[in-house]
């Protein structure tokens, strides 16, 4: 493939940029909804956003350090769980509201 190590490259700070980013976005609404101040639509703090962007870099880091397999599989089954509750009350709330709409 032509121009294969400068693709790598490219790949590689594109994948950096769109982690950072992403990281910077969850860091930004976890910290909104958790300030005790958030219905005054104000910006959160950011030492407040920092936290949470070293809270969220734990789990990876930690998965990444282990590198068990075992280990990432307990961790995707325990943080599931509370998912086979969450998604079933989603799709009821999510009917209800089509009904509220189809009566107006």
């Amino acid at each position: 493939m032509p121009f294969d190590t400068l693709m790598l490259f490219l790949f590689c700070g594109i994948t950096v940029i769109f982690v950072i980013t992403s990281y910077d976005s969850m860091s930004y609404v976890i910290a909104y909804h958790v300030q005790k101040n958030s219905s005054e639509n104000k910006d959160p703090g950011k030492y407040l956003r920092l936290f949470w962007a070293i809270v969220l870099g734990i789990l990876p880091a930690a998965l990444i350090f282990y590198s068990s397999h075992q280990v990432a599989l307990n961790l995707i089954i325990l943080a599931s769980l509370p998912l086979l509750i969450i998604y079933p009350l989603m799709a009821i709330s999510v009917f209800k509201e089509l009904n509220v709409k189809e009566t107006n």
